[in-house]
């Protein structure tokens, strides 16, 4: 049973901000309800871990729509990385959609800009489009200024 007095952090990668957006605002409120609900209180316990390239990811089912995320017990912080519909045959499956490493690149982007260093380098993948101090956009380019 889950410690009623520990509650994660949850935190959205700007990707997954956009596909909330995207599904417009009577699925997106489901979604963030589900995710208040659930996911701050037990997320391991709610949700169901992800298996092959998705591996070390979990899924929370809110209707139709899938809630891709990660974990970190130790710092109580729930990194959502992807939002989307589970549709198995259809195009827009977010599991035909999204790999490991496209979750891998949104969570460390994620992780940069909360200032989490990784505990060791095995969870650091090594890659000159990436790094884990610096934030960068879609494909790994660095970010036009404004």
């Amino acid at each position: 049973m889950p410690d009623p007095e520990r509650r994660y952090r949850v935190e959205f990668a700007d990707e997954t901000k956009k596909e909330l957006r995207d599904l417009g605002h009577v699925a997106a409120g489901e979604i963030l309800a589900a995710v208040e609900k659930k996911l701050t209180v037990d997320p391991e316990g709610y949700g169901d871990p992800l298996r092959k390239d998705l591996s070390g990811y979990f899924k929370l089912a809110v209707g139709q729509w899938r809630v891709v995320y990660h974990v970190d017990d130790d710092l109580v912080l729930v990194l959502v990385l992807a939002v989307g519909k589970r549709a198995e045959g259809d195009r827009e499956n977010i599991y035909d959609q999204i790999t490991g490493d496209d979750l891998d690149a949104r969570k460390q982007v994620l992780e940069g800009k909360l200032e989490i260093e990784p505990r060791n380098a095995s969870e650091v993948k090594a890659s000159p489009s990436a790094s884990p101090t610096k934030p960068r956009g879609p494909g790994g380019r660095k970010k036009k200024k404004s």
